[in-house]
């Protein structure tokens, strides 16, 4: 099985979004530091298990598709807000 998760990190309420197929693992590492690079820089706050998959290449499918949408409504709450990004 293939897990897709959400991370949301300690600085500047960052979200990482990642697939594993080992999320016990893989979430240990992270908190350690030694998962991705971006969590390592922005740190690791809180986890959450969103679905499980059968196979990889469906869960990769999702990962995008849900990353796209976060890319989405962060520019829409923080334009929405009266600022702009540079």
């Amino acid at each position: 099985m293939t897990t897709l998760y959400m991370i949301v990190c300690r600085k500047e309420f960052h979200i990482y979004i990642g697939i594993t197929d080992d999320y016990p693992h893989r979430m240990q590492k992270q908190k350690e530091g030694n998962g991705s690079q971006f969590v390592k820089r922005y740190g690791f706050r809180r986890s959450y298990k969103i679905k499980e998959f059968l196979n990889r290449e469906d869960a990769v499918k999702e990962e995008s598709h849900l990353t796209f949408n976060l890319r989405k409504m962060s520019r829409f709450t923080v334009n929405g807000a009266g600022y702009t990004r540079d």
